[in-house]
């Protein structure tokens, strides 16, 4: 497989949605991004391209994940964090710990160590603020208020890409410029999710060694996944999870907006003893074709040890 980097250097606001709690977003999952760049090909006539990669497995896509100029991030595993430590760790240390959402990975073998303190991990990439806005569709005009997130000069999203060979890696590159044209997430009717794109190889020998330790008894997920049924069983053995919600509309061109099926993704920090190479799901609800939702996995092995 060829691993590709696309770092998304944001220009204007964005908004991706909400986390348990409602608290907003700073990033977005892997479906989100497939069902983005589906949107994009679409206005080339290409969309179908894209879908027949993935099926496939000729093209994985990870999540949208942070990184700073000196770093990339990777959501934390799950339930792995200061289990090892010495056990003379403050309480309020381990609670700080399974606050963190991102770490670096120059910190993941530290962390799966219980090596790592709080204050040593960035956690803040941005700031999240609230405008007021004016309905002017009613017959009074109406305030309501919008948020969204604005990342520092340093920081921004990224995402990985594993393809098969070059022609794969070279339709991807397309695909992501195109978006870049459009931008990605909510209000971008209004100039929000824009961004400057930088890709190229991947060069993070972390993420590298990690993609390609398919023998590592602990599989880590970097993609927000869900199983077919015939992986279901043997993946579930001594997996530790997050489960994410994903629900949302479709926004396909010259059509009205559909609710889509919610369905529940193993979300990336996931962990898993053994691979599994997951799913697309046909999520549609009143649609009369498949509305597509991007659920394949893209993991990276970790040494426990």
């Amino acid at each position: 497989m060829l691993y590709r980097v696309y770092k998304l250097h944001f220009s204007t606001p964005v908004r991706f949605g909400y986390n348990a709690g409602n608290d907003t977003q700073i990033a977005f999952c892997a479906d989100t991004l497939f069902s983005a760049l589906y949107l994009s090909l679409m206005k080339d006539g290409r969309h179908e391209e894209l879908l027949k990669l993935v099926n496939e497995n000729a093209l994985r896509l990870s999540d949208a994940m942070p990184f700073d100029s000196e770093n990339l991030y990777i959501s934390r595993p799950a339930g792995i964090y200061a289990d090892n430590s010495d056990e003379s760790f403050d309480p309020s240390v381990r609670k700080a710990l399974k606050r963190i959402q991102y770490i670096p990975t120059s910190k993941l073998a530290a962390w799966l160590g219980g090596k790592v303190r709080p204050e040593e991990i960035r956690t803040e990439f941005g700031r999240k603020f609230d405008r007021t806005r004016v309905n002017l569709q009613e017959t009074d005009p109406l305030p309501y208020q919008v948020d969204g997130f604005i990342f520092d000069d340093d920081c921004g999203l990224y995402f990985i890409a594993a393809g098969k060979d070059e022609k794969s890696a070279k339709f991807l590159d397309d695909a992501v410029q195109l978006l870049a044209a459009s931008g990605i997430g909510g209000k971008v009717s209004s100039g929000w999710g824009h961004f400057d794109l930088e890709m190229g190889e991947l060069q993070d020998t972390v993420l590298l060694k990690g993609l390609q330790a398919t023998g590592e008894p602990c599989q880590m997920l970097i993609s927000t996944a869900f199983p077919g049924e015939e992986e279901a069983e043997p993946v579930m053995r001594n997996a530790q999870y997050v489960l994410k919600r994903r629900g949302g509309f479709t926004a396909e061109l010259n059509e009205k907006p559909a609710k889509k099926r919610t369905t529940w993704h193993f979300a990336a920090g996931s962990t898993f003893t053994t691979r599994f190479d997951g799913v697309m799901m046909d999520v549609a609800t009143v649609s009369s074709h498949p509305v597509w939702r991007y659920a394949k996995a893209l993991m990276i092995g970790v040494n426990l040890k």
